[in-house]
Formats: C-alpha cells, sequence, structure tokens
C-alpha cells in the first residue's frame, strides 16, 4: 500500500512540474513559426536539387563509361572472330594445297603403276 500511495504522489508530482516547466517555455510566434517552416522547406527543396543534379550527371558519366566499355570489348570481339576467320582461311587454303599436293602424287603414283603394268 505505501508502494501504491508513493507512485502516485509521483504521478503528481511529476504532472505539476511538467506543467510547470512548459509554462516556463518560450514558444515562438506565429511569425517566427513561418519564418522557420519557409527556411526548413527551402533547404529541403535545394538539397533536393542539388542529390538530383549529382544523380543525373553521375548517371550520364556512368552511362557514356558503359558504351565505350561496351564500344570496345565489341571491337575486340571482332578483332577474335577476324583473326580466327583468317587462320580458318589459311588452315583450309593449307589443306586445299596439301590434298591437291596429294591428288598429283596418286596420279604420279597411278601413271607408275601403270607404265610398270604395261611392261
Amino acid at each position: 500500500m505505501a508502494k501504491e500511495k508513493n507512485n502516485k504522489s509521483n504521478n503528481k508530482n511529476f504532472a505539476k512540474e511538467f506543467r510547470g516547466e512548459l509554462k516556463r517555455v518560450s514558444w515562438p510566434s506565429s511569425k517566427q513559426m513561418v519564418n522557420n517552416v519557409v527556411a526548413v522547406i527551402s533547404i529541403v527543396i535545394v538539397t533536393s536539387l542539388i542529390v538530383f543534379c549529382l544523380d543525373l550527371a553521375f548517371e550520364g558519366i556512368s552511362n557514356f563509361a558503359n558504351s565505350k566499355l561496351n564500344e570496345k570489348i565489341k571491337s575486340q570481339q571482332t578483332q577474335v572472330v577476324e583473326e580466327n576467320t583468317s587462320a580458318d582461311k589459311q588452315e583450309q587454303n593449307t589443306s586445299e594445297e596439301g590434298n591437291n599436293e596429294t591428288s598429283e602424287n596418286d596420279k604420279n603414283v597411278d601413271t607408275q603403276e601403270a607404265s610398270t603394268v604395261e611392261n
């Protein structure tokens, strides 16, 4: 029971002290309040514009860098493809020359065999 009385008296004291503190607070006038609100809103707008401009600038820089990087990658890929095709053509030419030589050798062997058979 003693605790309940202390709690009630503490609550009453807190409420009285709270009201007393609120009376001592110096509240701004309506003119000061309007000035403060306008200042806060203008600062928020200016800051958001700065962030928006920086975002656009960084996005532009990023897109430019990505496009240049993609161009470089594509040019390297085309170079590799061209090198592979030229290497394939050289291999085909070499194999065709080898096939031609083989067929000429076959003709020579056939001719030699035919002359041997005739003799």
